[in-house]
């Protein structure tokens, strides 16, 4: 509802530079290129990095929604380097994202 329902994907940190000889096409050893489905880079990770998508870091939100949880507010910051989804539960307010989970 939110429109944050893309994904992520990884791929090797690679780019073309232009120099009086020509173009020269090179990459960055150990690093990813981290981007959204729209093809907007986020940021630059280590080989290491495991990102965790909205979809994923989200489906608590389903089951509250099960719970009668209604959603409160959700938006980006940063081209979708930040995210965040509050809802409202009968019992208690929890935001889901950004820094911490608040229960």
């Amino acid at each position: 509802m939110a429109g944050l329902d893309w994904g992520l994907e990884m791929h090797e940190a690679k780019a073309l530079t232009v120099s009086p000889t020509g173009v020269i096409s090179t990459s960055i050893p150990g690093q990813k290129l981290l981007l959204r489905d729209s093809f907007t880079t986020l940021a630059r990770v280590g080989s290491g990095y495991e990102p965790v998508d909205n979809r994923a870091a989200f489906d608590l939100a389903d089951h509250a929604r099960q719970l009668d949880g209604m959603f409160a507010h959700a938006g980006e910051y940063d081209h979708g380097r930040k995210v965040f989804l509050t809802m409202d539960l009968p019992e208690a307010r929890m935001n889901v994202g950004g820094k911490d989970l608040v229960v």
